[in-house]
């Protein structure tokens, strides 16, 4: 097989005609390349901008015709165009089943450079060949980070790595009040506590006359206690 292979990161991308692919294993598809648009990120690859292990076939923007199947394949036949996305989908796995298909933990080919098992099918003279967009990550898809409370107006959030932030499709969000809906959570956290099913009176640490809200707010400050209530 034909390929352009970084050998090492700063250097021109080498041609080789030699290139191993092995035989399309159960559920795999093997694709004969027509066209592959170079992108930004295939960019940042050779430039170095991305750490990656090479050698590695860069490129992901890709489409062909479908050359052969493994077993249990039955969507796709030889002959068949296809567009190619480092990111497929299995359909089965816990965020394909929430809709979120490009969290899926069976298509990261984009964060291991590899096939789900480890595997890349590609060898040249001996050589494990890495292939795709590979962003080395370890930080788990998804997530979402919530800011509660009132933090100083002074206080920044950083993201140290927004390029990973961004394609895990993590979340920073803000919320007032639990982002809840007075009408109907406060009724509901009412039903649990009378049910025994929520423990509120435990989160009471101190009962205060009005006369002493100001001993209140310093046991605050000091962080003394949980929550105190100021009873009329």
């Amino acid at each position: 097989m034909r390929a352009a292979i970084l050998e090492k990161v700063g250097e021109p991308i080498q041609i080789y005609d030699d290139v191993e692919i092995i035989e399309p294993r159960a559920g795999e598809i093997r694709v004969t390349v027509k066209y592959c648009g170079l992108c930004n990120s295939d960019f940042a690859i050779l430039s170095g901008k991305f750490p990656v292990e090479e050698p590695i076939i860069v490129g992901h923007e890709a489409s062909g015709i479908i050359e052969s199947v493994g077993e249990g394949v039955s969507h796709f036949a030889p002959g068949d165009s296809v567009v190619l996305t480092p990111v497929p989908p299995c359909g089965i796995c816990y965020y394909c089943q929430r809709g979120q298909h490009s969290l899926c933990v069976n298509g990261m080919s984009m964060a291991t450079m590899a096939l789900p098992d480890g595997e890349t099918g590609l060898r040249h003279r001996g050589r494990r060949i890495l292939h795709g967009v590979g962003v080395a990550a370890l930080a788990r898809s998804g997530g979402t980070i919530v800011c509660v409370g009132a933090p100083p107006l002074e206080d920044k959030v950083t993201l140290n790595n927004v390029v990973m932030f961004a394609i895990m499709e993590k979340k920073l969000c803000g919320c007032l009040l639990g982002s809840s809906k007075a009408l109907r959570d406060i009724r509901r956290l009412i039903r649990l506590s009378q049910a025994g099913r929520l423990d509120l009176d435990s989160m009471i640490t101190a009962r205060r006359p009005l006369e002493e809200i100001n001993e209140g707010f310093a046991d605050l400050q000091a962080g003394r206690g949980i929550q105190t209530v100021i009873e009329m």
